[in-house]
């Protein structure tokens, strides 16, 4: 998944004797030291990441009014940002009037954890595997906070229900696209019972067809078949313009909400295969991968706005995805040299679009523990200068920086963590306004059941 955007798996050690340090990174580490915020060790959900008196009051700066607070992760599958995100959550919606959270995963298979968070049936362990992509359902970390979501909304008390989205394409699997087909189901399954007479005409192209719709299949199709599945998609955004206070008479405004952004994401997945480079390799990079990037982050911003839309002008949304989808920066360095063009990540569109309403804070790490490769730290990388500042866990504010020497250092190119393979080349203060960091990351663990 991480070569789709980012990379595949692994972070780098930690070893840091004999280095040279420049002036300006001694000055950063030295800023860093006085500025950062300590974070508690706590990853049981039970208290807030900071302490209830001068500590909290950084976050509060940090959120200030932002409408979108965009929580970044260096690797997928690591325990210590998904803990962090989940209590982080609750502080959101508790004390700042959060409203919802938005997940690198597939939007129209989401809506299965939508509705089971809003009371639906189910239980949260299979709600998770059945509503999350990428494989991220195996984490019970994913689990707890659609527990804890369920619960807050199930408090009478709680008149404004807290909410959750995907905003990824469908269907994301190792590196691919497997299971795309579910963006078109679920459109096809609201035609079925808003407009038969549609769903019949949708059924004869798509069927024939959508077995391929896959990053992996769809180069097979002929062009014909290729291009009649193209048109049939591309009518379905009219039809739900042309027919939509049918449509939402024959079901509900948030049925209709959710079907025609569905059609809007099968439309984007046929763009993505129709881009897939033939030479492109299995869990590897061709330079013309850039494109499906392209089209998979400019998706994801849509859905973001799409779901500020869903949560009306009072809406606060946390956003969590890896750090090279939420940075405002482009993907250059490491495995993304042999890019034709460097792709623009969904950080770069939305804070075009937010500006300032928009906070993103990135997330490092210096080494892992059992169940994880190991860490190599990139001299002169950020997540190494981080390391320096010698705190377990903190929190630490870029924008507060007002020393020449830090603002130099902080303006330049560095690398950072990529997915455990790889690495970013980044300005730090143009990328991110904040960082979390931990010195080591541990395996997320394994979803259980609880009945």
């Amino acid at each position: 998944m991480l070569l789709l955007i980012t990379g595949g798996l692994a972070v780098c050690g930690a070893v840091f004797a004999g280095e040279q340090t420049s002036p300006s990174d001694a000055a950063f580490v030295s800023w860093a030291r006085e500025h950062a915020i300590a974070l508690s060790a706590d990853d049981t959900g039970r208290r807030s990441p900071l302490s209830e008196s001068q500590d909290a009051k950084a976050l509060k700066s940090l959120v200030g009014a932002a409408r979108v607070v965009a929580l970044g992760e260096s690797a997928h599958g690591t325990h210590e940002p998904l803990a962090f995100r989940n209590r982080l959550f609750k502080d959101l919606v508790e004390k700042f009037g959060f409203t919802a959270i938005a997940l690198e995963s597939g939007l129209c298979e989401s809506r299965r954890i939508y509705d089971f968070v809003r009371g639906g049936p189910g239980e949260a362990t299979q709600v998770a595997r059945e509503g999350f992509t990428w494989g991220f359902g195996d984490f019970e970390e994913n689990a707890e906070l659609i527990r804890w979501i369920r619960s807050y909304n199930a408090e009478p008390a709680h008149r404004r229900k807290v909410n959750l989205y995907g905003i990824d394409l469908s269907g994301g699997q190792d590196a691919e696209l497997v299971t795309p087909r579910a963006s078109l189901d679920a459109v096809l399954q609201y035609f079925e019972r808003v407009a038969p007479d549609v769903a019949q005409t949708a059924h004869q192209v798509i069927d024939s067809v959508a077995a391929q719709f896959t990053s992996q299949a769809y180069r097979q199709l002929s062009f014909e078949r290729q291009q009649a599945l193209h048109s049939a998609i591309e009518e379905w955004g009219a039809l739900f313009l042309q027919r939509r206070e049918a449509f939402i008479a024959a079901s509900s405004q948030s049925e209709y909400d959710w079907a025609s952004r569905c059609a809007v994401m099968a439309a984007r997945v046929e763009q993505a295969l129709r881009a897939w480079p033939v030479d492109n390799p299995l869990q590897g990079v061709s330079p013309e991968l850039y494109k499906v990037v392209d089209i998979r982050d400019g998706a994801m911003a849509e859905n973001v706005q799409w779901v500020l839309q869903q949560e009306a002008a009072a809406g606060r949304v946390l956003l969590f995805a890896h750090n090279a989808h939420i940075m405002n920066d482009v993907s250059r360095g490491g495995i993304w040299q042999i890019y034709r063009q460097a792709p623009v990540a969904m950080g770069q569109h939305l804070r075009s679009a937010l500006g300032p309403t928009m906070v993103i804070i990135g997330m490092s790490s210096a080494s892992t523990g059992a169940g994880l490769p190991i860490m190599k730290l990139t001299p002169d990388g950020l997540d190494e200068s981080l390391a320096k500042v010698g705190m377990p866990r903190f929190m630490v504010d870029l924008r507060r920086a007002n020393d020449r020497a830090v603002n130099a250092w902080l303006d330049a190119p560095h690398p950072l963590s990529v997915g455990f393979v790889t690495e970013h080349i980044v300005a730090p203060r143009q990328a991110f306004d904040a960082f979390v960091y931990f010195r080591k990351l541990t395996p997320a663990r394994k979803a259980v059941a609880v009945r």
